[in-house]
This record gives structure tokens, C-alpha cells and sequence, in this order.
């Protein structure tokens, strides 16, 4: 039987040296004998360079309806930092900071 953990906004609730530990103790297979799989969600792109399987990062996307994309069908190249790639936009999911600008404008009136 395999396990898996669910958390939600991990970096939210743990300091991030315990963040680190629990990803490596899932990755260390004497440790982790049974492949359990940890899976949680994060808005820390700190994260995304821990893991280097092609299949285990989603990104999460609104346009108009929610849904989930692998993040290698944007074409990242496997060598790169997943990291710097979320903050250079590649996964086309930075903030909008004219709507956002917008949106301060009409809430000051």
C-alpha cells in the first residue's frame, strides 16, 4: 500500500527547513520503501527545483476555467531552473499588474 499525503499551502504551515526534510525523506528510498508519494500544493517556486521527474508538476491555471497543465508541456527544458522559469513567465501565470493597478484605481474612487 502506498500512501499519500495531502497538504495545502505547505510553506504556510511548516518552516521551510522542515519543508525540505519531508520532500527529502520522500525521496530517500530507504526511507520512503514503498514509493509513497507526497503531494501538496505551494505558492513558493523554491519548491519546483526539488524534484526532477517530468510528471509530477502541475501548474494550475485560470483562463476562463480552472484547470491543470504538466509543466513541461510549455516546452521547459529539463536543465534549466524550474524556478527562474515560473518567475521569467513561462507558464504564463504572472500577476497582471495593469488589471491589478485597475483594480486598485476603481476600489480608491
Amino acid at each position: 500500500m502506498v500512501a499519500v499525503s495531502l497538504r495545502d499551502g505547505i510553506e504556510n504551515h511548516f518552516h521551510k527547513t522542515l519543508v525540505d526534510n519531508i520532500i527529502s525523506l520522500y525521496h530517500d528510498k530507504y526511507v520512503n520503501k514503498e514509493g509513497a508519494s507526497l503531494i501538496f500544493t505551494t505558492h513558493n517556486s523554491y519548491y519546483l527545483d526539488h524534484f526532477n521527474r517530468q510528471d509530477n508538476i502541475w501548474i494550475m491555471k485560470a483562463e476562463p476555467k480552472v484547470k491543470a497543465c504538466n509543466m513541461y508541456d510549455f516546452g521547459l527544458r529539463p536543465e534549466l531552473l524550474k524556478s527562474r522559469s515560473y518567475y521569467n513567465n513561462s507558464f504564463g501565470t504572472a500577476v497582471d499588474y495593469e488589471a491589478m493597478m485597475q483594480l486598485k484605481k476603481d476600489l480608491s474612487v
